[in-house]
């Protein structure tokens, strides 16, 4: 299962889910190409060329069933990339998660926070709350957070949506019911990205329900990973 982290996110968001899951199942978590420690190298190109350099990297890790989650960002870019490896049969699946069909895409919400900066930046990130509130009480550490998470804010602005043939693949769209970020209804947009039925679940809980309700979304999760094994 390759896990795509949301705006901001990293490998480090989904270490929670290992311990939880089955040992047979190999957990593989995606970072955006220059994303490394350095806060300068933050700034990449656009997000088709993000989504073709990690198609390169995981392409030749498709040699078994696999499955793509992607929460928020990493739903686009999660769908970016199975576009570019839609001929590998082994890809079975994409659980694309607190995120409008990229026809909808980018959504207000996002654009006018990638113009902001500033405390004004800062209050609306934490606003979303995924932002633990030891991280977001400590100015030092904060700083870095906001570097990566504007780059990626500004990634998801420029983002320009480009129809394509549906996909040969199971999709299936988690939502939080209270998520303000998200249009409900426009969820089933998604259909058109797929060439199979797609199926949408609401859970408990706003932005980041992976979080709230972390043992239900496993549990769903694990699943849908058993079902295409």
């Amino acid at each position: 299962m390759f896990c795509f982290p949301h705006a901001g996110g990293s490998p480090a968001t989904f270490a929670p889910w290992r311990p939880v899951l089955p040992p047979d199942l190999e957990v593989l978590a995606v970072r955006l190409p220059d994303r490394d420690a350095s806060p300068a190298r933050m700034r990449c190109g656009d997000l088709a060329a993000s989504a073709a350099a990690l198609a390169g990297a995981i392409r030749p890790r498709l040699d078994v069933p696999s499955v793509f989650f992607g929460h928020s960002l990493g739903a686009v870019v999660a769908l970016e990339v199975a576009r570019r490896c839609s001929d590998r049969t082994t890809l079975r699946h994409l659980v694309l998660s607190g995120c409008m069909a990229p026809a909808h895409w980018p959504p207000a919400s996002v654009t006018h926070v990638a113009g902001l900066d500033g405390n004004a930046f800062r209050e609306a990130i934490v606003a979303y709350n995924g932002i633990p509130d030891a991280i977001a009480g400590d100015d030092e550490v904060m700083r870095f957070f906001l570097d990566a998470i504007a780059s990626d804010f500004d990634l998801a602005a420029r983002y320009v949506y480009q129809p394509a043939q549906p996909l040969p693949v199971g999709l299936s769209v988690f939502a939080g019911r209270d998520d303000a970020h998200v249009d409900l209804e426009s969820l089933s947009a998604w259909q058109e990205e797929c060439a199979t039925p797609i199926t949408i679940e609401l859970f408990d809980g706003d932005h980041f329900f992976i979080n709230q309700q972390r043992s239900a979304v496993l549990s769903r999760l694990l699943h849908i990973v058993e079902r295409c094994a």
